[in-house]
C-alpha cells in the first residue's frame, strides 16, 4: 500500500505548492526513495485536483514511469469537461464552469 497527500507522514507527498491564474504547481517528494520531482505543472486548480494528480503520480511511479513523461502528461491534461473548467473573462474575471452538484463537490470547488 501507497500512500499520497499534504502530510509528511505520506509515502508521496505534494509539497511547494504555488498557483497562479492557469494552474498548480507543486513539487513530489517520494519519501521511500528520497527523489523529488520537481515543478510539476497541472493547469487546474484546486486541491483537489492537486491529490487526484498525486493518485496518478504514484501509481505512475509504481509503474516506474520516468518522471519526465509524468510531468508532460499532467501538464497537458484538460481535465474532464464541466469540472472547474475555464469558459472565459469578461471584464478581468475568469468565468469557470463547474457541474459540482453535491455539496461536499462545491465546497471543494469553493476551496
Amino acid at each position: 500500500i501507497l500512500t499520497y497527500g499534504f502530510n509528511p507522514q505520506v509515502d508521496i507527498q505534494a509539497v511547494n505548492i504555488r498557483t497562479n491564474s492557469l494552474g498548480s504547481t507543486f513539487d513530489v517528494m517520494i519519501h521511500e526513495t528520497g527523489e523529488k520531482i520537481s515543478d510539476i505543472f497541472l493547469p487546474m486548480l484546486g486541491a483537489h485536483n492537486i491529490l487526484n494528480a498525486l493518485a496518478s503520480i504514484t501509481i505512475a511511479i509504481k509503474l516506474k514511469i520516468p518522471h519526465a513523461q509524468i510531468k508532460n502528461a499532467l501538464a497537458s491534461f484538460a481535465g474532464v469537461k464541466r469540472r472547474f473548467t475555464r469558459t472565459g473573462v469578461s471584464n478581468g474575471v475568469t468565468i469557470i464552469d463547474d457541474y459540482g452538484h453535491h455539496p461536499v463537490e462545491i465546497t471543494a470547488v469553493l476551496k
